[in-house]
């Protein structure tokens, strides 16, 4: 007796089937069932779609038996196929959806695991990656300071940063060289020689020798003739000349009063036309330059401090007083500087109020135009604490008259 095969309809059930993906994992596990009876093969009943059923037990060879396991086999690897081709589509579904929603050209980006997804990979677009986007350092939106702080910063941002720092005025006291037209025979000349006074500065400073003064006047002197600019070998090689440049001028200024002058030319002019010598930025040799103010401010103040405890070295104070009015007067803190600040909280540490108190008195006795730099520099308010000072020294005044 012949066999009666049922026909196989597993695509077209699967195709009727509402959902492409259930359709796959029925194959999947059509395939499984194919695999299990290829490997454990039994006897099989054939059951017909009639209302009678004819069951065989055990059925005889026939030419259709062999066919019937070639379909078998076929449908099987069939299925197996397509099962491996749901899998696929299955992991990489969400790369499909995105090459596919941009036309199937590739985009830049990256894609990422979100652990918030369990571990999901998320595709990001190139221009909303974190070193893409433009992170304004100096505006901080999130509740934690650190994370502006530790996104990248664009060149833009940092060029839009630098120029409005360059905007910002320079102090009054700073005092640049006009620039004088030279003919290109002389400027050569003075560029050379300029040269040479620089390397000999440097190899100078590597033998272990200080920065001669001289050499850095004569340095300027032949820059400021032909406007002219030398570059050091290093950049703190050339910040380190302008300082020597600079404690010169500090230097001179606590020792000649009003107006002090450096090699001919007055201290701020030296100060200013150095730095244009070096190639250094003006906002940058100012900070350099109240930073050396701050610190020698501060040496003052500290041996001020020390002769009013010492009887013996009373005598002291006031030349201490007037090499101090000098150096605020030359090169003058900005009002509510950090480095008033700094100089301040030093040396509270190390008087107590009423002896700061005592040497602002004595400076205001000295000279009461620059009292409020020196106000600051020993911690105090210039607006709460001169306005006092003054009805005081007019009480003593009256009652001296």
């Amino acid at each position: 007796m012949l066999f009666r095969v049922v026909p196989a309809e597993e695509a077209q059930y699967a195709a009727e089937q509402g959902s492409f993906w259930d359709g796959l994992r029925s194959k999947a596990d059509q395939a499984q069932g194919y695999l299990s009876s290829a490997v454990q093969p039994r006897q099989r009943d054939v059951q017909d779609d009639a209302p009678q059923t004819i069951r065989y037990a055990a059925p005889l060879p026939s030419p259709s038996a062999g066919t019937m396991a070639g379909l078998q086999s076929s449908t099987g690897t069939l299925a197996i196929i397509a099962a491996a081709a749901g899998i696929l589509l299955v992991v990489f579904r969400g790369k499909l959806t995105a090459w596919l929603s941009r036309g199937g050209q590739r985009q830049q980006g990256r894609w990422i695991r979100d652990r918030s997804l369990g571990g999901k990979e998320v595709f990001i677009p190139a221009e909303e990656l974190p070193s893409r986007k433009r992170t304004n350092l100096w505006d901080d939106d999130e509740p934690s300071s650190a994370a502006p702080a530790a996104a990248p910063v664009s060149p833009a941002a940092l060029a839009a940063a630098r120029a409005e720092s360059e905007q910002q005025s320079l102090p009054a006291w700073w005092n640049p060289a006009p620039r004088i037209p030279a003919s290109s025979s002389f400027h050569q000349s003075a560029e050379s020689k300029a040269r040479a006074i620089l390397r000999g500065l440097e190899e100078a400073k590597l033998s272990g020798t200080d920065y001669s003064v001289p050499a850095l006047a004569e340095l300027r002197e032949t820059c400021t003739e032909a406007s002219v600019t030398v570059k050091p070998r290093t950049a703190s090689g050339g910040e380190a000349l302008y300082k020597a440049a600079m404690e010169e001028a500090a230097r001179t200024a606590c020792e000649g009063g009003q107006n002090p002058y450096v090699w001919g030319v007055p201290a701020t002019r030296f100060v200013a036309s150095m730095a244009a010598a070096l190639g250094i930025a003006d906002h940058r040799a100012v900070t350099m330059a109240n930073g050396i103010t701050a610190a020698k401010s501060q040496s003052i103040l500290v041996e001020v401090l020390a002769a009013m405890r010492d009887a013996q070295r009373r005598g002291e104070v006031l030349h201490l007083l007037l090499s101090l009015k000098g150096l605020t007067a030359t090169f003058p803190l900005p009002p509510a500087s950090a480095q008033a600040e700094m100089v301040a909280s030093r040396l509270s540490s190390r008087a107590s109020l009423n002896e700061r108190q005592a040497v602002l008195q004595e400076f205001f006795s000295i000279d009461s135009s620059t009292a409020d730099r020196v106000a600051e520099l020993l911690g105090f308010n210039p607006e709460l604490v001169l306005p006092t000072l003054q009805q005081a020294n007019m009480g003593g005044s009256d009652l001296a008259a």
